[in-house]
């Protein structure tokens, strides 16, 4: 080697050095420092801490099929979870998908499918009306400790208990709340799935009479050859005439000029 050049040094995780010492202290810092571990990433003494998440939030659920519609509405790029998609043409990320499951093995084991089914709509009644719970439910700046015992409160004071309160706080527990809504709605599914039920969604621009309603159950039943769980919308935007969708297809056109006969037949009557 020519004389005045150095030799070329490398110094496994360099990259996390804040600053640029000498060979000597480089090579005594690695010889005898232990690492630290920040935020997840291994680091020597005196290191550049390397942000990886704020504080409170949580790397939302993901999936390798394009996006998840959390329970805020918004979406979320996927990568590393599959998403579960469910006969009612809805998406339940891959973690919620699988708490789901989980409960509904127990519920059924247990003999308590209904009675879970009960508690579970009972909070998501509530969920849906209370400002508040939302965003406790939601919003990452809450940390476990402080989600737990208000979720405890919450369910005592409402009277759910047994296995659908316990599930519920494990998910407080787990920093998993904010996929509860997916959660419940992929207990659901299972349950419908279960017992052969499949969801059909009708949309009518005006509410129908409860006759009216009647003739469109035993269509649409007729038509998924099953029972179904009728989710009737009503949408002033619609011009006329109805919309249906069963599990995850829209209707062909002859049944909704079929299910628009019923329709009109019963406003002439």
């Amino acid at each position: 080697m020519s004389g005045g050049a150095k030799p070329f040094r490398r110094f496994p995780g360099r990259v996390f050095e804040s600053g640029e010492p000498s060979p000597c202290a480089e090579r005594r810092c690695h010889a005898t420092a232990t690492p630290r571990w920040r935020g997840g990433v291994a680091t020597r003494p005196n290191a550049r801490r390397i942000p990886i998440f704020p504080r409170f939030a949580e790397p939302p659920p993901r999936s390798s099929a394009g996006t998840v519609r959390g329970t805020g509405g918004h979406e979320t790029k996927e990568s590393g979870q599959v998403a579960q998609s469910g006969s009612d043409g809805t998406l339940v990320s891959g973690v919620a998908g699988r708490y789901a499951l989980a409960l509904f093995e127990l519920a059924r084991d247990e003999k308590q499918i209904d009675e879970v089914s009960k508690n579970l709509d009972q909070f998501d009644a509530i969920y849906n009306e209370s400002d508040d719970l939302r965003r406790l439910v939601r919003s990452p700046a809450y940390t476990a400790e402080q989600q737990k015992p208000a979720i405890e409160a919450i369910l005592a004071k409402v009277g759910i208990g047994g296995i659908a309160a316990n599930f519920i706080k494990l998910t407080a527990a787990n920093r998993r709340l904010f996929a509860l809504p997916d959660m419940i709605r992929g207990y659901r599914e299972k349950v419908r799935e279960s017992k052969g039920i499949v969801r059909a969604e009708v949309r009518v621009a005006e509410k129908p009479s409860d006759a009216l309603i009647q003739e469109i159950e035993a269509t649409l039943r007729e038509v998924a050859g099953s029972e179904i769980e009728l989710d009737l919308k009503v949408d002033p935007s619609l011009i006329g005439g109805i919309v249906v969708k069963i599990g995850s297809r829209m209707v062909d056109a002859s049944l909704r000029t079929k299910l628009n006969g019923i329709r009109l037949a019963m406003r002439a009557a």
